[in-house]
């Protein structure tokens, strides 16, 4: 697979680490860990707006089946909203760090592999609290 270029904010970066450090060894900890290995980190203020990061929301198509999906990226938590996706999900992992127009060929549950393509990125919108 190659792999596109990725920008991740040093705020994502240490709550994504923060998050594998904490989280059983597992193959979906390891892919992250890989992208975080090779991500561009900058500081917050400096992230394109048209980046996925961490509470922003993303549309993106699944290639294959030009099918269009709408989801925000959250860190882990019980409950997720149907319009919510897990950073440590497959399709999470996957797209973090991601601008629009670009893709990435990736390993599905099932050993199956999706090329995505990031069609829109609406910013996490920063307050006082996650500032």
């Amino acid at each position: 697979m190659n792999n596109p270029e990725i920008v991740i904010s040093t705020h994502d970066f240490d709550l994504i680490s923060d998050l594998i450090d904490a989280m059983k060894s597992s193959p979906e900890t390891l892919k992250l860990s890989e992208e975080l290995d090779r991500a561009n980190v900058v500081e917050r203020k400096d992230l394109p707006g048209d980046v996925v990061s961490i509470n922003s929301t993303v549309s993106f198509i699944i290639e294959a089946t030009k099918k269009e999906f709408t989801y925000k990226l959250i860190a882990p938590k019980a409950n997720l909203e149907p319009t919510e996706i897990s950073i440590m999900s497959p399709i999470g992992t996957a797209i973090i760090g991601l601008s629009v127009g670009q893709t990435i060929e990736w390993p599905m549950s099932g050993g199956k592999n999706v090329t995505v393509r990031i069609t829109d990125v609406m910013p996490a919108q920063l307050t006082s609290k996650t500032a």
